[in-house]
């Protein structure tokens, strides 16, 4: 995890509003005294804008909440106190830089339990709002797992840098077929040249068969004609014949990457999507009831 936030300087107090305190299973109203409870135990505030610990002040500024959830979680591997802390220092009015550095490694946090959906939620909201570079959430070590989920390929179709699923699609059909781009665009260049030039003889025949001073030659004119159609016609031909495989292409990644999606189970704490497997193996999808499944792994051995 980054330390995003040392050095950095911010003032503010926290208005701290509770309704109700509750100390493990015991309820009392806000200003009586706690009973005497271990230090393993923990006290939640309902209603509150920021939580911390029995016997420790709520941090009075972004900066200190930050330093603190850093201590939490580098030092003592506390990732719930951590999170607190970097929730802490968003309600204390951060200036964007704190706010990064409170995001990025509440996303840690969140990543280091597991809580997928809520640590790439932070990631994107620092990359987008508070210009984290996507580099680092690429890099960084306690980011790994969450690199390896969903919730990951769903964030960085939203994200500054990132890439749309359709924009995946797109440039994986291309990467089949290198070449059918360029294709595409001489074939069709030559398609309008062509049909401008059949709209220009045509003209010119109309001229031919009328007569007169000038007039073009009526043969020349026909001969230009055919030469044309023809040409309209394979270029025509040729420029469908790769609209349609780019078409076919196009849907074929876009399945592709749809069970890409599908999550593979390695272990009890080891969930993979199935696309992290591709250029490594060649997964095969077998669907139906248990002794179908088991029949087709028999005869695949």
């Amino acid at each position: 995890m980054q330390m995003l936030a040392r050095g950095l300087c911010y003032t503010s107090h926290c208005n701290l509003k509770a309704t109700r305190v509750r100390i493990a299973n015991v309820s009392r109203p806000l200003g009586q005294a706690a009973p005497h409870i271990s230090s393993r135990r923990c006290l939640r505030v309902f209603g509150a804008k920021a939580e911390t610990k029995p016997g420790k002040p709520l941090p009075k500024t972004a900066k200190e909440a930050v330093e603190t959830g850093l201590s939490a979680f580098a030092d003592r591997k506390d990732y719930d106190e951590a999170v607190r802390m970097f929730k802490a220092a968003m309600e204390l009015q951060p200036d964007s830089q704190v706010a990064c550095a409170a995001l990025f490694n509440m996303g840690c946090a969140y990543a280091r339990q597991r809580k997928f959906k809520e640590a790439a939620e932070a990631i994107g909201k620092a990359i987008n709002e508070h210009q984290l570079k996507l580099g680092v959430a690429l890099k960084d070590d306690d980011l790994r797992e969450l690199r390896d989920s969903r919730e990951w390929m769903d964030m960085m179709a939203t994200v500054k840098g990132g890439i749309t699923r359709e924009q995946k699609v797109q440039l994986r059909a291309e990467a089949k077929a290198p070449f059918r781009l360029a294709r595409i665009i001489l074939f069709g260049g030559l398609l309008a040249g062509a049909g401008l030039g059949l709209l220009i003889i045509i003209g010119r025949l109309a001229a031919a068969l009328k007569g007169g001073d000038g007039a073009p030659d009526v043969t020349e004119s026909v001969t230009n004609l055919g030469v044309n159609t023809a040409a309209i016609a394979v270029l025509g031909f040729l420029l469908s014949r790769d609209l349609q495989a780019k078409e076919k292409e196009t849907k074929i990644t876009k399945r592709e990457e749809e069970l890409g999606r599908l999550l593979i189970q390695l272990g009890p704490k080891r969930v993979l999507p199935l696309l992290r497997f591709r250029g490594a193996a060649r997964p095969v999808i077998i669907a139906g009831d248990r002794s179908f499944v088991e029949r087709c792994i028999r005869e695949g051995e």
